[in-house]
């Protein structure tokens, strides 16, 4: 038997993982750009006609499933945002389709104060209240997108020279990667009947703090120029010498600091057996293959370091 299901999703590497990982299992994707359909935002909000738009491709489709993807960007996640997910869950709703909603840790209790957790608790409660919805909670990315927490490690270490960092349990995170499979293993057994709803959250099997994030990566780093002649020349010149003294790499030494400014403004630490008892999906640890992922965070970093110097000495004026 053949499956459709429906990703509502702005361009993401997840929303790019997750319908490769579909493709593969034969299952039929539609998305709002393959649909024609013109997505909600705060400068051009017109519900009514994204409500319509929608209700006819459902009646003409009749998707097995719906996937609502958080926006990549933080910032995506706005009142209008929130507004289209209703819309898109009560025709799902009156359809008696299954819904499937990415949700973050914002909407947690202990992220009371955060600025997205009104918003995010909301879009939680509401989702929960659908008796064929499954809420899928996770906190923060480790992944080399300009929103993961590696990109923003290297930045906290290359660009701002710091060293002292945090020592208290921030996150239990996931890469991208990871995550578009445990949403693939949802998708899947969800439309071979799993009857499974409510709300789950899947993270790694160890939790990680800001200290021990700036560790590893500085001892990543120092293994991958010993061993890679091209990263060295192209790393250590351009931000590690000049962020860390004439000695670069060897001057970079990292220390645990109570009174050091956090890099990451909530608490992710997540622990959720539910998503192994009802999916038979087993965490794995934050640590697993992330000597790829820095490296490419390093080249990335380098590179947009010395687009950054060329653009600046093109602007100085010749006399």
């Amino acid at each position: 038997m053949a499956f459709d299901i429906f990703i509502m999703t702005s361009d993401s590497a997840l929303s790019d993982r997750l319908i490769n990982a579909l493709d593969e299992q034969g299952i039929r994707v539609s998305t709002p750009l393959s649909a024609g359909i013109t997505t909600v935002d705060e400068e051009s909000y017109h519900l009514k006609a994204f409500k319509k738009d929608m209700a006819a491709f459902f009646d003409s489709l009749s998707p097995n499933m719906v996937v609502n993807l958080l926006p990549a960007d933080q910032k995506g996640v706005s009142k209008a945002f929130a507004k289209q997910t209703y819309e898109l869950l009560n025709l799902t709703r009156a359809r008696n389709i299954v819904f499937l909603q990415e949700s973050r840790h914002y909407g947690l209790s202990k992220n009371s104060n955060h600025s997205l957790h009104s918003l995010m608790a909301d879009i939680d409660k509401t989702v929960l209240a659908y008796e064929r919805a499954i809420l899928l909670r996770r906190g923060l990315l480790l992944d080399d997108t300009h929103c993961g927490m590696l990109y923003q490690m290297c930045h906290a270490l290359f660009s701002d020279s710091q060293s002292a960092f945090s020592d208290s349990p921030i996150a239990t995170p996931v890469s991208i990667g990871d995550l578009a499979d445990v949403l693939c293993a949802i998708v899947l057994q969800a439309l071979h009947g799993s009857d499974n709803w409510g709300e789950y959250a899947y993270s790694s099997a160890d939790t990680l703090s800001e200290v021990e994030l700036a560790d590893v990566l500085t001892r990543l780093l120092r293994k991958a120029i010993t061993q890679n002649e091209t990263l060295k020349e192209l790393v250590y010149p351009s931000i590690l010498a000049e962020a860390h003294g004439a000695n670069g790499l060897d001057d970079l030494t990292i220390t645990a600091s109570a009174d050091a400014k956090r890099l990451f403004d909530s608490d992710s630490v997540l622990n959720d057996r539910r998503l192994s008892e009802d999916f038979g999906i087993q965490r794995t640890s934050w640590r697993d293959n992330l000597g790829n992922r820095a490296i490419r965070i390093f080249k990335a970093f380098a590179l947009e370091k010395i687009a950054r110097d060329e653009e600046t000495l093109n602007q100085i004026p010749v006399k």
